[in-house]
């Protein structure tokens, strides 16, 4: 282990994805993409929907894509925690147009049913995420 790592967890709702020893970390915070180093200042940042890249100490990258959460460096730990995150390399393109086609299908019978159109901004966030990941794998 190099002297110039630091921890870095990533978690979602559904799991840890990634906790390990690295160099660096590019995370896409609300107020622009930010790198974190080794001793970097104490931070917490809202995320935007984007792709986080990691850096380990054998220089090797991995690159995750988060939708919406927040991190937080402090004392050489930083923590991610992310509303949807997946590893670029594990998304599923067939799934994720099968995902897709089934909210534009609930958003035309929302359109038809005041009931539910309390669900649009859900529903639209979802397909927003969907087409973002789409764009990563193109």
């Amino acid at each position: 282990m190099s002297e110039n790592t630091f921890h870095f967890s990533l978690v979602s709702p559904e799991k840890i994805l990634l906790s390990e020893q690295v160099t660096m970390v590019t995370v896409p915070g609300t107020d622009g993409e930010f790198g974190v180093l080794f001793n970097h200042a104490p931070i917490l940042s809202s995320l935007k929907d984007g792709v986080v890249t990691i850096v380990n100490d054998n220089n090797e990258t991995k690159r995750i894509f988060v939708a919406g959460g927040f991190t937080d460096m402090n004392e050489n730990t930083c923590t991610l925690l992310a509303q949807d995150a997946i590893n670029i390399s594990d998304i599923n393109k067939v799934k994720l147009e099968n995902e897709q086609e089934i909210i534009l299908e609930k958003l035309n019978m929302i359109e038809n049913n005041e009931d539910i159109k309390q669900n649009k901004h859900q529903l639209n966030r979802q397909l927003d995420i969907i087409k973002q990941k789409l764009a990563l794998i193109a």
